[in-house]
């Protein structure tokens, strides 16, 4: 990587800024949403819960913000295209800057208040943090990077699906079972169809002699934690199949 800290001081302050306003809306933010939606159901929780509630909420704004700003700039950025290997694109990097100074925070907070999330949980994390890290501060594969952004817009359905999991919902309500359709098919199309762009464009960027000299972080980003992503979403796209097929299998029954 160049060294350009005189450039890089806005992404710095940006990642910076981003820690701080996703820990103010853990902390301030987070307990009046929640408490303004689930007014009766939020009350109920002991103390002790409700971190985790709050990290959920923090969560579903930063997937808000990142995933349509990567998905504007998917198709209103022309100048981000499939075969680019080195360009930077600041649309991209600041997105990850943001991106980057959630992950940070949340990472933060899971230090704080341990979750039960499991092994692939954190290693998710930990992938995010680096892939974050590369997206803001080397200029590669700005369409990739996009994407993999992008792949936020699925999450607040999942945090929401958490928050009401947490909050002992009725999993037969209908906002439950709308929620649920609205995480399948986002998840489908921004997780696993967007993984076919993602990997043939790769595979053309594959044939540029550029493409072989570029600096480890980057192959290990988007070779390696293109790969890792991969594999994790479709083990969940499958999970949330199942459960799916779960679901309408018993409301026929019913």
């Amino acid at each position: 990587m160049v060294l350009t800290l005189g450039m890089d001081i806005p992404y710095y302050a940006t990642v910076l800024g981003s820690l701080a306003a996703f820990l103010l809306i853990y902390r301030m933010l987070s307990p009046k949403i929640l408490h303004r939606l689930f007014p009766s159901y939020y009350t109920a929780q002991p103390d002790s819960a409700k971190p985790q509630l709050h990290e959920a909420t923090m969560a579903a704004c930063s997937s808000i913000v990142v995933g349509i700003w990567a998905c504007s700039v998917y198709f209103l950025n022309d100048n981000v295209k499939g075969n680019l290997i080195r360009y930077d694109a600041p649309s991209v990097r600041y997105n990850c800057a943001i991106f980057l100074g959630y992950a940070m925070a949340d990472s933060s907070l899971m230090a704080i208040y341990p979750q039960t999330g499991g092994l692939l949980y954190h290693i998710h994390h930990a992938v995010s943090l680096f892939v974050g890290y590369v997206g803001v501060f080397y200029s590669c594969f700005p369409y990739h990077t996009n994407i993999g952004m992008m792949m936020e817009l699925s999450s607040p359905f999942l945090n929401l699906r958490c928050i009401l999991n947490d909050l002992k919902y009725p999993t037969k309500s209908l906002s439950y079972f709308w929620n649920g359709a609205a995480f399948l098919l986002s998840f489908f199309l921004v997780r696993v169809v967007s993984m076919g762009g993602y990997w043939y464009n790769m595979s053309l960027a594959a044939r540029e002699d550029d493409f072989y000299q570029l600096q480890i972080p980057v192959y290990i980003c988007y070779l390696g934690g293109g790969v890792v992503f991969s594999l994790l979403n479709a083990y969940w796209f499958s999970l949330l199949c199942k459960e799916a097929y779960r679901v309408l299998i018993e409301k026929k029954v019913d």
